[in-house]
């Protein structure tokens, strides 16, 4: 019997197959994410792959991860989470499931629209302006002003230039390069 060997997937193309798989579950007849395919997401997208300033956030993902898992079954939905600790009163706790799982939501639609920036604003080789137009969205409403700057400032400081973040996230995915999408992708960087 032959085994087929699978070519290793890009990070790009782990967090693209994540995303495929929680939009299929919405737009089923039984549109309820469960705990492991909501936690796919941040699982599959190693922020680390961007650099050492960037492991410091992958860690504090996977934390927050953790704290969603914590007592959950694997087909346990974020729904019924989040309505048991609404009716429990420690939805706003902090460190609260709840919490964390808004937390990774927002995560979720800042790299959504890090990339829909990185789209628009062809031109440059950096990501970061695309990088604070998406944290400016929708993280900072929740800083105060100093972790503002603060982020600002050290988006500016540690984001790789945008060919650097590309080849890095794509690396050693063939098949999705061998695609036209990729053959584009790699004009652009």
């Amino acid at each position: 019997m032959a085994h087929s060997i699978e070519a290793p997937k890009s990070t790009l193309r782990n967090l693209v197959d994540a995303l495929q798989a929680l939009a299929n579950t919405i737009n089923s007849e039984n549109p309820h994410i469960t705990i492991t395919q909501f936690v796919q997401v941040p699982h599959r997208f190693d922020l680390s792959v961007l650099g050492i300033a960037f492991v410091y956030l992958n860690w504090h993902v996977e934390e927050k991860v953790n704290i969603i898992l914590k007592d959950s079954t694997s087909e346990e939905t974020v729904h019924a989470i989040l309505q048991r600790e609404i009716a429990a009163g420690t939805a706003k706790k902090k460190n609260s499931r709840s919490i964390n799982i808004v937390r990774m939501t927002r995560l979720i639609e800042m790299a959504k629209l890090v990339f829909q920036q990185i789209k628009i604003n062809e031109g440059p080789d950096s990501i970061i302006d695309p990088m604070i137009a998406a944290y400016d969205q929708v993280f900072a409403p929740y800083h105060e002003p100093n972790a503002k700057e603060e982020v600002h400032s050290k988006l500016k400081e540690f984001c790789p230039p945008k060919s650097t973040f590309f080849n890095t996230i794509l690396k050693g995915d063939d098949v999705f390069m061998s695609t036209e999408v990729g053959a584009q992708l790699l004009r652009q960087i």
